[in-house]
């Protein structure tokens, strides 16, 4: 059984109803997000779709990848496919010239 007490209360619900919208859009802005699990001999990290969680009218995709050899395997392409030393020299005058139009607005 549940009762409505709001004399014991410790913040408004305007502040609560803030607090939670933030908290809603922040989750909603990731496409992936990272998740543990603990599956019997110790805690497991991985991603998972960040719509998956509201059900599967939203996103049927229940793929959860291991945190571990998916960090891995995208450090290994960024270094692979965009520090190699001609896209560094071709694109980091353009990255510059962005930075800077970002801090002068």
């Amino acid at each position: 059984m549940r009762r409505d007490a709001p004399e014991l209360r410790i913040i408004d619900d305007a502040v609560w109803m803030t607090a939670h919208r933030r908290l809603e859009e922040a989750r909603a802005s990731y496409l992936w997000m990272a998740r543990s699990r603990d599956n019997g001999s110790g805690r497991k990290f991985g991603y998972l779709c960040g719509y998956h969680p509201r059900g599967r009218t939203v996103c049927v995709n229940g793929l959860e990848a291991p945190m571990e050899s998916t960090d891995d395997a995208v450090l290994a392409s960024i270094e692979r496919d965009l520090l190699r030393p001609d896209v560094v020299e071709r694109e980091t005058p353009r990255l510059e010239r962005e930075i800077r139009s970002r801090l002068a607005d």
